[in-house]
């Protein structure tokens, strides 16, 4: 095959790569979160958000950033039923405003425990996993529940917004992340970038010293 033909070839398949979304899957159970979760990779992180009383605004904890412009950290004496037994971070989230973690390497799965407080209880959030949008409902009573995310390709950015109008409080805790070792879709360009590039001296190699290429 022509070197240009098996580079526009090339070119194509890792168009496809990048493009790609990746299939969700949402789970509110934390077991059957991590046995899923560990399909895909291994643990990347767990944050139990304990230092987040006091704070406001935007936070980072080591590999994830937390955006959320109305965001607060809270003692849990100021749920009405505790998330854990310290802090964690309390979100309000209407049509306008969403919370946005990012992670600084891509991961396969994220979840966290939540409590929908007295003014989110049973609501339907958006989440953006990468770039697919799946929906999740929130606990009907004041409870704490588990939701997890599982994708098929990997992501660095996970967006909760509301497709309603309304401001819904609720509180969030101890999240955790899985990563996978498999080669992302820029990794896979590389490798194949390196292929053509091999391809390339081996076939100049090939060709005798005093030949010349005709049209």
């Amino acid at each position: 095959m022509p070197l240009r033909k098996i580079a526009f070839v090339t070119a194509l398949i890792v168009a496809g790569l990048s493009a790609a979304h990746g299939q969700v899957t949402v789970y509110t159970t934390k077991g059957a979160f991590d046995t899923a979760a560990q399909a895909t990779g291994s643990l990347a992180f767990t944050y139990d958000l304990n230092t987040a009383a006091g704070t406001s605004g935007n936070v980072t904890l080591g590999a994830v950033t937390i955006t959320n412009p109305d965001a607060y950290g809270f003692p849990n004496l100021n749920a009405q039923n505790s998330v854990d037994s310290t802090g964690y971070y309390r979100f309000d989230v209407d049509g306008s405003t969403t919370v946005t973690f990012t992670f600084a390497n891509p991961v396969t799965a994220f979840g966290f425990e939540t409590n929908p407080h007295s003014n989110g209880l049973g609501i339907t959030l958006t989440a953006t996993v990468g770039g697919t949008s799946v929906g999740y409902t929130n606990p009907v009573t004041d409870v704490t529940e588990f939701r997890g995310f599982v994708s098929s390709s990997p992501f660095t950015t996970f967006v909760i917004s509301n497709p309603g109008s309304t401001t819904e409080t609720y509180g969030i805790d101890n999240l955790v992340g899985y990563a996978s070792a498999i080669p992302e879709p820029g990794s896979y360009a590389t490798l194949v970038g390196l292929f053509i590039a091999g391809f390339t001296v081996l076939h100049s190699r090939r060709r005798p010293s005093g030949s010349h290429a005709t049209s």
